[in-house]
């Protein structure tokens, strides 16, 4: 992929974008963490706004409604969020601003590939809240696709 093809996807003016991995189970959102854990990235694990030690489990914060729970990602220039609202969804929101060249960009498709990746699903870099329309997709086997270009070339029937 080119990064001219696709650097307008990250305009500021779009507002907030999420990567998203659907279908998850509690031992995935684990692996995810446990990953995360051994990794450089910059953990801060904040409840109801107070930063806090992040669980052993994620059990019992995942879809837990009587708290605000977040956990902030950062590396490299990038910081990402997950707010751990859905049980069965991995949600990493960020502010596409942070996209500016090529390398930004290519960290985010290397946050999506490497979770996808770890629990084999499906991750999907979407606009916020509009997981039906992804604008790149990453599937096990596949690699990263380019949805919009993908959808362009994509023959008549």
């Amino acid at each position: 992929m080119d990064w001219r093809d696709y650097q307008h996807e990250f305009d500021v003016q779009a507002g907030l974008q999420q990567i998203v991995i659907a279908d998850v189970k509690p031992e995935d959102w684990q692996k995810i963490l446990r990953f995360l854990q051994k990794t450089e990235v910059d953990l801060t694990f904040y409840i109801d706004g107070e930063k806090s030690v992040l669980p052993a489990r994620v059990e019992g914060i995942l879809g837990n409604h009587g708290h605000q729970y977040l956990l902030s990602l950062r590396f490299d220039g990038l910081a990402l969020q997950c707010d751990f609202a859905r049980a069965d969804a991995i949600v990493l929101s960020y502010d596409p601003a942070q996209i500016t060249d090529e390398t930004k960009a290519t960290l985010l498709f290397r946050v999506m590939s490497t979770c996808g990746r770890r629990i084999n699903k499906v991750a999907v870099l979407t606009p916020l809240a509009q997981e039906t329309n992804p604008i790149f997709r990453y599937e096990h086997g596949q690699g990263l696709t380019y949805v919009k270009l993908a959808k362009t070339l994509a023959p008549y029937a």
